[in-house]
């Protein structure tokens, strides 16, 4: 709903850091399914009437006219998201469901996932309690993202499991938790035609959510350009 966006359908790359749970599949969905950049536009002025044998015939040069525009269509030229909040996420809103269907799981394995992925930053909440008694606390309590201020309300649910697995085994099965989780968001994007990965684009030690998902059109998806 952007109006320029709406009016000149421009070239657009969607980036996104960190967008929280829900709001990556959202935005995902946006990018993928509403916006693509087409030549020569739409017209403002409404169609005249016309007989009926007038119409069968327009509508047989609007669907040569619509297969036409499909050819100059652009999907959206690249995506750059760095995900964050798996826990946060929600299985109404979720792009991967297609894929989890397909392997066997719905909406109740997805929230006990959700729930588990929280499990892979919990050493978040020991990195805030020592940096809260430091004398620098004040100023990087300021420039904590609000995702990281979430991790610990999330644990707390997961007392119970504190005595069956070790911390690092939390941690391990946290990680495969939003791995899956993203591998969903992959497949989705595949099945619309855009080559997507997932990748690390800084050491856990400056951010935890250090997952980076790309994704650019296939060949397939790019018209060949006219001369």
């Amino acid at each position: 709903k952007v109006p320029i966006l709406e009016k000149k359908k421009l070239p657009v790359v969607g980036i996104g850091k960190h967008l929280c749970g829900a709001a990556t599949d959202l935005a995902l969905r946006c990018l993928v399914e509403s916006y693509t950049t087409c030549c020569g536009g739409e017209t403002e002025e409404p169609a005249p009437k016309r007989s009926r044998t007038d119409k069968t015939e327009e509508a047989s040069n609007n669907s040569a006219n619509n297969e036409s525009n499909k050819d100059d269509c652009k999907p959206v030229a690249g995506i750059v998201i760095a995900l964050c909040c798996h826990h946060k996420c929600d299985w109404t809103h979720y792009v991967g469901r297609e894929f989890f269907k397909s392997v066997g799981l719905g909406p109740v394995e997805f929230h006990y996932f959700q729930r588990m992925s929280s499990w892979a930053t919990c050493g978040m909440r020991e990195t805030t309690a020592k940096t809260s008694a430091s004398e620098e606390s004040e100023d990087q309590t300021n420039n904590t993202e609000e995702h990281e201020q979430t991790f610990s309300k999330a644990e707390s649910g997961s007392d119970s499991l504190r005595g069956i697995l070790t911390v690092e085994e939390r941690k391990e099965i946290g990680c495969l938790c939003k791995l899956l989780i993203d591998h969903g968001r992959i497949e989705y994007l595949q099945q619309r035609g855009y080559k997507a990965a997932l990748q690390y684009y800084t050491e856990s030690a400056v951010s935890l959510e250090n997952v980076l998902l790309t994704a650019v059109p296939s060949p397939s998806l790019i018209p060949e350009p006219t001369t």
